[in-house]
């Protein structure tokens, strides 16, 4: 070794050796305090802190619900109306009112003719003529009949200036026909229809008088009926309101 070297090698002080960590010296010194040295106390596990919770979005305040509408004061209740009185209706009487036309023709003139002729041939041959006569003279077809009504009271008009008055359902009256016979007369009203008798010695007359639905048309059905008259003699004639 040269001289540089040495001289080196004297300068560099001698290291020590590190100590063996397992000898038993350094394992004496390793748990020994060094003089003056604190211990530090031991630090307490530290718990790890959770993460916030992520608090939900505030919430959308709602609208307020509608106030319900008040209720409406409750009206004073209105006084009760009192129900019309409606008319009573017309007597069934009524509807007879009016005056009315023969409209039968001539084939109801013809079945009239008829109609005696058949009553005739039932009496005796003897006074078959006269019974014609009678019989055609107290059934002439009139033209125009007329009939008023004041509430029972009815007049029925055959012969101008000839009426026949009466009340409905009242006793039979006297009356004077065209032959100045006097004879009974009673009004009745049965089922709507106006029903006038005549009554004398010799028989009887009954004059029933119906209108029909539309009121315009008024039929008059004749019965004449006698002690010599083995069957009544009928006849019907028509007439429409004038």
């Amino acid at each position: 070794m040269s001289e540089k070297t040495d001289a080196l090698a004297e300068a560099a002080p001698a290291t020590e050796p590190a100590a063996d960590e397992a000898s038993p010296r350094a394992a004496a010194t390793k748990g020994a305090k060094e003089p003056g040295a604190t211990k530090a106390p031991a630090k307490a596990p530290t718990t790890p802190t959770p993460a916030p919770a992520e608090e939900p979005p505030p919430e959308t305040p709602k609208a307020p619900a509608d106030a319900p509408a008040p209720a409406p004061a409750s009206e004073a209740p209105k006084p009760a109306t009192p129900a019309r009185e409606e008319p009573p209706p017309p007597p069934p009487q009524q509807r007879l009112a009016g005056t009315w036309t023969y409209v039968g023709g001539e084939s109801q003139r013809t079945r009239l003719g008829e109609a005696i002729e058949a009553a005739v041939q039932q009496l005796n041959p003897v006074i078959r003529g006269i019974g014609r006569k009678r019989l055609t003279e107290s059934n002439k077809i009139r033209e125009s009949i007329t009939i008023t009504v004041d509430g029972d009271r009815v007049t029925t008009i055959f012969v101008a200036g000839r009426p026949v008055s009466g009340t409905l359902g009242g006793p039979a009256f006297d009356w004077t026909n065209d032959e100045g016979k006097t004879i009974k007369v009673r009004f009745t009203l049965v089922k709507g229809r106006l029903v006038q008798d005549f009554t004398d010695k010799d028989g009887a007359r009954r004059n029933t008088f119906t209108v029909d639905a539309s009121g315009d048309k008024l039929n008059l059905s004749v019965t004449i009926s006698s002690d010599r008259l083995d069957t009544p003699m009928k006849y019907a004639l028509s007439y429409r309101r004038k």
